[in-house]
């Protein structure tokens, strides 16, 4: 699994809330056709699946193979391409390094 920390307050308590981000992932992973607006919000390009987020969300995978192409499938790790609409290129959803990225910008 990679490096996070196990006490969401001390990340919290040194600047960073990150719970509606966090939240609006697990929206995302669990029913992404009912929240296109997140993905949108978030300028996702890539969705990243894998044992990280099979076990630390909900993820439908039946409803994003359904919405998105697969891009790469290799080791139990898929990479979905989100297509609404809009060119994409090079950053991470979210910008803190202690995080695993499983939603990818490459816009910004």
């Amino acid at each position: 699994m990679p490096p996070r920390f196990q006490s969401e307050s001390y990340v919290y308590f040194h600047g960073l809330d990150y719970t509606e981000r966090e939240t609006d992932m697990q929206s995302m992973f669990s029913a992404p056709q009912a929240n296109c607006a997140l993905f949108e919000k978030y300028s996702i390009d890539y969705i990243l699946v894998s044992a990280y987020e099979r076990n630390n969300f909900t993820v439908n995978e039946t409803e994003i193979k359904a919405l998105f192409p697969c891009v790469f499938d290799e080791n139990g790790v898929q990479i979905y391409k989100v297509t609404f609409g809009r060119n994409a290129l090079s950053v991470i959803l979210l910008k803190n390094k202690c995080r695993h990225h499983s939603f990818i910008n490459l816009s910004q």
